[in-house]
């Protein structure tokens, strides 16, 4: 997930709730400038900042493993089994 598909998800969860950019600022308590960044996606703010309107959304972070990731731990193994055949 990139920036631009955070931003579209907070923008339909936003819009789906009828509040418009600048209640979520007031009651994230951030400017609405960042709620318009956020749902741009050109935002470079930490992540406290995305944290508090995503509160207020009701929404929240899960860290799950992405899919079709190169999985490094497979190559020390490969490794390891080649320097032990020499």
């Amino acid at each position: 997930m990139n920036k631009q598909e955070i931003g579209n998800l907070i923008k339909q969860e936003r819009e789906g709730q009828q509040m418009l950019q600048r209640d979520l600022a007031d009651a994230a308590q951030v400017r609405r400038q960042s709620v318009l960044e956020i749902e741009n996606g050109v935002f470079s703010y930490g992540i406290d900042r995305l944290l508090q309107l995503l509160d207020v959304l009701g929404l929240e972070i899960n860290i799950v493993p992405q899919k079709n990731v190169f999985d490094f731990r497979k190559v020390k193994s490969i490794t390891k089994i080649k320097k032990s055949k020499r």
